[in-house]
């Protein structure tokens, strides 16, 4: 019976074993875990403290409603081209004969919000409606407001793919640069041209943006005027 007895002992202190081994397992993971990852884990938390911050509600939950932002001047451009009606003609100006021999020049309008652009440099005209179609799209960003939600908003992913090493990369004749110019502005916009809520929900910096808007010089003169009108310095 003695012999017996010494069976359920055994067993006892070797589910104590594994028990212990896998809490210690655990308790290593935790320990090794990146801090990235628990970054990923909080950012929708941090995220929600800061549109608190900028006048949003005051709940703490972190469930908020799924906002894709979008704006004319970011659609793509079978989508884009779908919206704009475009015509050919000739311009006059500096040039020499050759100029207006052919109907080179092009001209966009976006139906749905009026605004146009045109083209008229090149003598090849597939060149001048890939130019028309930049200035549009530019045009729009400048021009054209639509609405940011507080709290909702999250940087688009063409914004997010641009920030690299905690800096804007983006040349202003790159094709994403007005999609970007109008989020950015339209961000600007919802904060009341506050360049510090604008940087802090945007994931950018005070500088990068005004930066941003140092590149599209009518951009950066509307925000001046404005600040002009509250008595404020302008950015320079």
């Amino acid at each position: 019976m003695r012999g017996g007895a010494k069976a359920p002992r055994q067993q006892g202190t070797e589910a104590s074993r594994q028990q212990g081994s896998k809490a210690a397992r655990q308790q290593g993971s935790k320990a090794s875990r990146p801090h990235g990852q628990l970054w990923t884990f909080y950012s929708p938390l941090f995220r929600q403290f800061a549109a608190n911050a900028l006048g949003a509600s005051p709940s703490l939950s972190c469930a908020v409603s799924e906002f894709v932002y979008s704006h004319p001047a970011a659609l793509d451009e079978e989508v884009f081209l779908k919206q704009c009606r475009m015509t050919r003609g000739r311009t006059s100006g500096p040039g020499g004969q050759h100029r207006n021999k052919v109907a080179t020049a092009v001209f966009l309008t976006h139906e749905p919000t009026g605004v146009q652009a045109q083209a008229s440099e090149s003598r090849q005209p597939e060149r001048n409606r890939q130019v028309a179609i930049q200035r549009l799209r530019v045009r729009l960003a400048l021009e054209q407001r639509m609405g940011v939600p507080r709290p909702g908003y999250e940087p688009s992913a063409r914004l997010r793919a641009r920030v690299r090493s905690g800096k804007l990369a983006l040349n202003p004749s790159h094709r994403d640069a007005p999609a970007i110019l109008a989020e950015v502005l339209d961000v600007m916009h919802a904060v009341h041209d506050d360049v510090g809520k604008a940087a802090l929900l945007t994931d950018l910096t005070r500088t990068q943006i005004i930066k941003l808007l140092k590149e599209f010089p009518p951009a950066l003169a509307d925000l001046n005027a404005r600040r002009a009108q509250q008595g404020l310095k302008p950015y320079r």
